[in-house]
């Protein structure tokens, strides 16, 4: 029969064997359940600009796109506002997204489809980012060691 000291030793080995899975499991769960926002500006050899507020939002193996902004080309400025889903994978420090939708886009938008990557316009098409956390407030999106942007997290 265990005495009550030795039933709290093992309750106490018990919970201090599993802090670090429990730790584990919880810095896991922070990097795959993700939302940040980020400005990007494109510039094209044309003449082309495309200035948009991108919010991107991660959870388990799910994730969504907004952007929001505007398209400038030879005088005309055309709004943008485009949203949406994706797939995604985290395989070590690299982020696998496959897009779920097409993406008909305005006529008056179809130059700006080609400074764009297909990713963001027609279903199955897939982008693989480096994910690097900089700091608390955000992560570093690079791909071949470029950086792409640098996406703000918000406070969930």
């Amino acid at each position: 029969m265990m005495t009550r000291e030795k039933k709290y030793k093992l309750i106490l080995i018990t919970i201090i064997s599993l802090l670090p899975l429990l730790f584990g499991e919880y810095i896991r769960y922070q990097r795959s359940h993700v939302s940040c926002d980020s400005e990007l500006i494109l510039n094209s050899a044309k003449g082309e600009v495309v200035r948009v507020i991108m919010t991107y939002r991660f959870g388990s193996s799910e994730g969504s796109y907004n952007a929001t902004g505007t398209y400038f080309h030879e005088g005309k400025t055309i709004e943008i506002n485009d949203d949406f889903l994706f797939n995604y994978y985290l395989k070590s420090d690299h982020l696998i997204l496959i897009s779920r939708e097409d993406k008909s886009k305005p006529s008056e938008l179809e130059e700006a489809n080609s400074i764009s990557p297909d990713f963001f316009n027609y279903s199955g098409r897939g982008i693989i980012m480096r994910l690097s956390k900089e700091n608390s407030a955000g992560y570093l999106f690079s791909i071949d060691n470029t950086p792409i942007f640098y996406c703000k997290r918000n406070k969930a």
